[in-house]
């Protein structure tokens, strides 16, 4: 017992020493986050961490592709194969081909080192170029700026991309500034080109941008609003579906969120120029989220099951998104480690889900048709985007001082309702429990009335009122103390 706490100190001493050094390009204890010139967000993450004489990291792996029809979710990260540190400050990354690229973390202001070679071939030069400090994320730290230079093997310049590449390392947080040393230095790696990638955020400490996950996505507050399009066009058979949601209400449950909303919706199906048929509801409803396994994962961290495999992409632009492919980009195992690419019939379709406005949306076009739904107006707070959708055949909701509720909080369980028009004949009151379903349902015919709840048990109800159309009049929240 006495060896087994010593192995477990001395383990913890040198992960402390490892990760605590300067310039350390990669740290196990965070999750680092990067953007290449297209808003693409990649994750770094250590998964597992091998100790010899020195220190071997393996970043959490990416689905890439071995061959023309073999990819792998097991074999690589973006980063490459694994991360080698050793104990004089070289940090050696492996590309797809096993081959080492070298950063001297521990060189000094125009030091020049051979970061990467094929024998009588190629020849890649590193120098620390620069050395300052900068502001980034809100924090500051000082720098370490490294750029590159292929030769051949008679040192004559060579025109690769990588020459016009840097990467940046600080003293405190890692990598600035990354590339995908997979592809290093762009030879035939299939689906990857070497690319530089910015730093935009860190979990440790917690700044930038975070992974995107399901409560991030349907992150709603009362009065939210969101205006989403549909169409399914067939030939000349188009339907057009109009959708406005408001938040009603919020409840949060430990791994759950409940909503309840109102939904105006209008679905109108035409041939041609010949309308076929209209449709159009006015109702409240409830929208139970839960965690999503595959889209809370970090961005490109497989899914595998049994079916096979895929992964998320994130996107950076105006709203931050995640991506589903599996619609399209799915990938089954063979045989001898290999995942053979699924190939659909029809159109490719992502699935996209946009921060703290939901989703999916997604666009598809074929030759003949299309599907596509997407989000074309938002209020959230004092922010708007777009251009509202106007639904002309619903009757809207009646501003709140049309109808009286009260009182609320009702201690007795008695509910009194006044309608300040008096030309209403007939309307149904429904009280809704928190699992969405009617308690109570009553038809009125006064414009003053009560509603006896008494027999139902204290908290929070919703309640609707709806004219003799169905027409939805009014929505809220009642308390019955």
């Amino acid at each position: 017992m006495k060896k087994i706490k010593f192995s477990f100190l001395f383990i913890t001493l040198l992960i402390s020493n490892v990760y605590g050094a300067d310039y350390q390009c990669i740290n196990s204890n965070r999750i680092a986050y990067f953007e290449d010139t297209y808003k693409n967000i990649r994750a770094i993450k250590i998964d597992s961490v091998k100790y010899e004489s020195d220190s071997i990291l393996y970043p959490y792996r990416n689905i890439h592709q071995l061959d023309h029809d073999c990819f792998s979710p097991t074999k690589f990260s973006w980063l490459g194969s694994k991360i080698h540190i050793k104990e004089n400050g070289d940090n050696l990354f492996f590309n797809k081909y096993g081959e080492v690229i070298t950063l001297k973390t521990k060189a000094i202001l125009n030091e020049k080192w051979v970061a990467y070679q094929i024998e009588n071939s190629l020849i890649i030069e590193a120098k620390v170029v620069k050395q300052d400090t900068i502001h980034f994320l809100g924090l500051v730290d000082s720098v370490k700026i490294i750029a590159f230079q292929a030769y051949d093997e008679n040192m004559n310049s060579l025109d690769y991309n990588v020459n016009d590449m840097i990467v940046i390392i600080s003293k405190n947080h890692g990598f600035i500034k990354t590339m995908n040393f997979i592809a290093f230095p762009n030879t035939d790696t299939y689906r990857e080109i070497l690319k530089e990638y910015n730093l935009v955020g860190l979990s440790n400490p917690k700044v930038g941008i975070q992974n995107l996950t399901t409560f991030d996505i349907y992150d709603f507050n009362v009065d939210d609003e969101l205006h989403i399009l549909t169409v399914n066009l067939d030939g000349q058979r188009k339907k057009t579906g109009k959708e406005i949601y408001k938040y009603l209400e919020r409840i949060d449950y430990e791994d759950s969120i409940v909503y309840y909303y109102s939904r105006k919706l209008e679905i109108l199906e035409k041939n041609g120029n010949s309308e076929i048929s209209s449709i159009f509801y006015n109702d409240t409803l409830k929208l139970v989220v839960k965690k999503d396994f595959s889209l809370d994962k970090l961005p490109e961290e497989p899914t595998i099951d049994e079916y096979g495999t895929f992964c998320c992409y994130m996107r950076n632009d105006d709203v931050l998104s995640k991506i589903d492919p599996s619609r399209y980009e799915f990938f089954y195992f063979a045989k001898d480690s290999c995942w053979s690419e699924v190939i659909f019939d029809g159109y490719i379709c992502p699935n996209v889900y946009l921060k703290g406005l939901g989703g999916p949306y997604y666009s598809c076009k074929g030759i003949v048709g299309g599907i596509s739904k997407e989000l074309v107006y938002y209020k959230k707070g004092n922010k708007t985007w777009g251009e509202p959708i106007i639904i002309s055949n619903i009757v809207n909701i009646k501003p709140n001082n049309q109808i009286k509720i009260y009182p609320n909080p009702t201690k007795d369980g008695k509910l009194y309702i006044h309608f300040n028009q008096t030309d209403l004949s007939e309307y149904t009151i429904d009280i809704i429990g928190i699992n969405g379903k009617i308690i109570k349902s009553e038809i009125k015919h006064s414009s003053q009335t009560m509603i006896d709840l008494s027999n139902l048990v204290s908290g929070l109800y919703l309640y609707k009122i709806s004219d003799r159309k169905g027409s939805l009049l009014e929505t809220g929240k009642i308390i019955i103390q």
